[in-house]
C-alpha cells in the first residue's frame, strides 16, 4: 500500500491452480495471461455474485443473481477482474485485508471496486474496514451504485 492504494497484489486459488496478480499500472493477469473485466451499459443478464440481501434490489433489473455467499470476497473480486462474473455486491463492513489485493486486480483489469456509495477504497487508515463492496466494469459499476443509492 502506498498513499492509501495497493501497489502489488496476488490471489491464489490452489484447488483450481489459478493465480491472479497485478502491479499498479501494469495490468492484471491470471496464470500470466492478461485479464479484463466484462462491461456493458445495462444490468440486463449481468451475472452478479452476492448474498440474497445484497442482490434483492437489483433483481428487478434483469440480473442473473448468483447467491454465492460462501465465496470469499477476494475470489469474487478476482472473478470480476477475469470476466468470469459481471459484478459482485456485498453489504456490511469489509476488512481492508479482504479487499486490497482484489481491489487492485479489478482496477488493473479495467474495472472499478469501491464502497456502496461508489467511492474507491483508501487503505491504511485508522479504521481498517470499508463500507460494503461493489465491483464491476465501469458502466455496470455506475449503474449498480445508482440503483443501490436510490434504494
Amino acid at each position: 500500500i502506498s498513499a492509501g492504494r495497493p501497489t502489488a497484489a496476488a490471489i491464489y486459488r490452489p484447488v483450481h491452480e489459478e493465480f491472479y496478480s497485478a502491479i499498479a499500472g501494469g495490468g492484471a493477469r491470471m496464470n500470466g495471461e492478461v485479464i479484463v473485466a466484462a462491461d456493458a451499459p445495462t444490468l440486463a443478464k449481468a451475472h452478479v455474485v452476492g448474498t440474497r440481501k445484497s442482490l434483492a434490489d437489483l433483481a428487478e433489473h434483469g440480473i442473473l443473481a448468483d447467491v454465492s455467499g460462501t465465496l470469499p470476497l477476494q475470489l469474487r473480486l478476482a472473478f470480476v477482474a477475469s470476466g468470469r462474473v459481471d459484478a459482485a455486491v456485498s453489504f456490511g463492513n469489509k476488512s481492508d485485508w479482504d479487499l486490497a489485493a482484489g481491489d487492485l486486480i479489478v482496477h488493473e483489469a479495467n474495472g472499478l471496486a469501491g464502497d456502496l456509495s461508489g467511492r474507491g477504497y483508501v487503505y491504511n487508515r485508522p479504521q481498517t474496514w470499508q463500507h460494503g463492496m461493489i465491483a464491476a466494469g465501469a458502466r455496470r459499476h455506475a449503474a449498480i451504485t445508482q440503483l443501490l443509492g436510490a434504494s
